[in-house]
């Protein structure tokens, strides 16, 4: 007589592919340094390879005639970057904001921001990212302006992993003190041979975000005008197949 069981130890596996969201890596920041009475301003980035990359470039404009602030284009390479916001203040005759380039060009090339008139400030910072969605990038954005010794702007994040990039300007003569949570990518003086006080130019960033408001800030001792542009970043997203399924299914033995 054969006597047959049920043997359920060998198990069936397989993969499905899961969707989750990466990492992102700094690369490199630069900027332009203090630039004068100009329509345009011209600074070298390098951009070093790596998947899905991504330049994020702030610019700094000061100006009393309002109409000549505003940005008309920027370039890397020759590429023409993406606008995603302006924030200008009038009443204080000062304008930032914040443009992108997904996939720019592995190697140096030149920035090119040109304004719509002669500035008496026109300068720029950027930053170079890898690991960031190329659909979709910018997860979510703010902006404001301000007179008074902090300089602060919050932003709602949607996506887990996202980064926050902030632009700012401030009539502050002496180095801002960043956010706690922050890390610089770029501080210089802006209108050093202009006549009267300097002013601050910067750029940082926050990192590795949960989705949720993220504050970003600077300070300073005495009141002064300021403007801020902040956006965050969204990670691109990778197939997941390190995770299998495992099922067992009745088979027949003797």
């Amino acid at each position: 007589m054969v006597t047959t069981y049920t043997n359920r130890t060998q198990p069936s596996t397989t993969f499905t592919n899961r969707t989750a969201l990466g990492v992102i890596a700094l690369d490199v920041a630069s900027n332009s340094g203090d630039n004068e009475n100009s329509t345009t301003v011209t600074w070298s980035h390098t951009v070093s390879a790596g998947l899905n990359r991504i330049l994020i470039v702030g610019t700094h404009v000061k100006d009393d005639t309002d109409v000549d602030r505003p940005i008309t284009g920027i370039t890397y390479g020759g590429v023409a970057l993406t606008k995603i916001r302006e924030d200008n203040d009038n009443a204080k005759d000062i304008t930032v904001g914040l443009w992108y380039l997904v996939n720019p060009s592995v190697g140096t090339a030149n920035i090119v921001a040109t304004a719509t008139g002669t500035c008496q400030v026109l300068t720029g910072s950027a930053v170079s990212l890898a690991g960031v969605d190329q659909d979709n990038p910018v997860d979510s954005q703010n902006g404001t302006s301000g007179n008074n010794t902090l300089m602060t702007i919050a932003v709602t994040t949607l996506n887990n992993n996202n980064w926050v990039i902030d632009a700012g300007i401030s009539k502050e003569g002496n180095d801002l003190t960043i956010g706690a949570n922050q890390t610089l990518l770029s501080q210089f003086t802006i209108n050093s041979t202009g006549g009267g006080a300097t002013d601050r130019a910067v750029m940082s960033y926050e990192g590795d975000n949960s989705p949720g408001s993220i504050t970003m800030s600077w300070t300073w001792s005495g009141a002064e005008d300021w403007a801020v542009s902040a956006a965050a970043f969204k990670p691109a997203q990778y197939i997941d197949r390190s995770k299998p399924n495992t099922t067992f299914s009745d088979r027949t033995a003797i």
